[in-house]
């Protein structure tokens, strides 16, 4: 069995330029540019090598390439599509980062036309038109295969569609070619809710709507009641609310759920809506093994959790007050 040939990657000299380039730039060894655009850069310059290697290059250095692989009509057609970058952000207005996606499909065709042996891909004439209709249903492959998003394969192909024609001269090179339709709804049309479904979400909203701006526009007292409809199944309809980032505990999060959390604020008692005692809290904290060293701490959060409460009782702007004021605009029910 024949082994696969070993081929002697190394990296080549490098100069970086930024994008755009100016009026006086001049570039005269090409084979040893790096583009950047803004934050990014890409290293055109391995493309005038056949082979290159597919290991991301590290930072300050180049790609690596077959050094012997040199192709000798490239670095002409590499400037020519690095003028072609340029122009697009100084005539054609594009942003920085509109020019870096077109380099990087360069870079993926280009990748692909040498990988397949097509290294006329950029001489213009029917190589060039014949190089590009292969990359289209290479790329047509790539979104059956839902490897690319039908997004992905039009920019592809439209991108480079658009450099070959700039630098070759080419007209109507994406003739032939078809651009996949962005299909607005891939999965069908969603199934209504059932009517007590549909009935239940609807008072769900108007109870946090209503409930919430009573507290806010009512300045209603911390800890708050909220009532809500007897359609959840629940003991007791209703929510204690405190003024803490945690400003709810539904019941299904009183117990073992609540021991998860990284924060549990076990000063609040969300089931009676009221501070815990001391004696009730104080073996949740494992501060000290003894008794009066944990209810100590019980007691300083507790007392850290009425004052807590009693800011926000004396301050009508306090932020959980706002906080929950833009939350009941954004549950109330929208029938438009």
């Amino acid at each position: 069995m024949n082994k696969p040939t070993e081929h002697n990657f190394a990296t080549h000299p490098i100069v970086v330029l930024e994008l755009p380039l100016t009026k006086t730039t001049r570039i005269l060894h090409v084979e040893q540019v790096i583009l950047k655009f803004g934050a990014r850069s890409l290293d055109f310059g391995a493309f005038c090598y056949a082979l290159r290697s597919g290991k991301p290059r590290r930072f300050g250095q180049s790609r690596e390439v077959v050094l012997d692989s040199f192709l000798r009509q490239r670095p002409t057609q590499i400037l020519q599509l690095t003028k072609a970058l340029s122009s697009l952000i100084t005539d054609g207005g594009r942003r920085m980062a509109t020019a870096c996606g077109y380099a990087q499909c360069l870079k993926s065709f280009l990748d692909w036309a040498d990988a397949n042996g097509l290294h006329d891909c950029l001489s213009g004439g029917e190589a060039t038109r014949g190089a590009y209709l292969e990359w289209a249903d290479y790329t047509r492959e790539r979104y059956r295969r839902q490897a690319i998003t039908e997004h992905t394969h039009n920019m592809r192909l439209h991108f480079i569609g658009e450099l070959l024609e700039a630098t070759t001269g080419l007209e109507n090179i994406q003739r032939g070619t078809r651009k996949i339709k962005k299909r607005w709804n891939p999965i069908g049309t969603t199934e209504p809710l059932a009517a007590h479904d549909f009935a239940h979400a609807m008072a769900l909203n108007q109870a946090l709507f209503d409930g919430l701006c009573d507290l806010v526009l009512e300045q209603r007292p911390f800890p708050y009641k909220l009532v809500l409809p007897a359609s959840l199944g629940w003991a007791d309809n209703h929510l204690w609310l405190f003024p803490i980032h945690r400003w709810k505990l539904p019941p299904h999060q009183w117990g073992a759920e609540r021991e998860k959390y990284k924060y549990p604020c076990w000063a609040y008692d969300f089931a009676s809506g009221r501070l815990a005692t001391p004696d009730e809290i104080a073996h949740r904290y494992s501060m000290g093994r003894v008794r009066s060293t944990r209810r100590k701490v019980a007691k300083k959060l507790i007392a850290r959790a009425q004052a807590i409460i009693s800011a926000a009782n004396a301050d009508e702007h306090y932020w959980i007050r706002r906080r929950l004021g833009m939350i009941a605009q954004f549950e109330s029910p929208r029938l438009s």
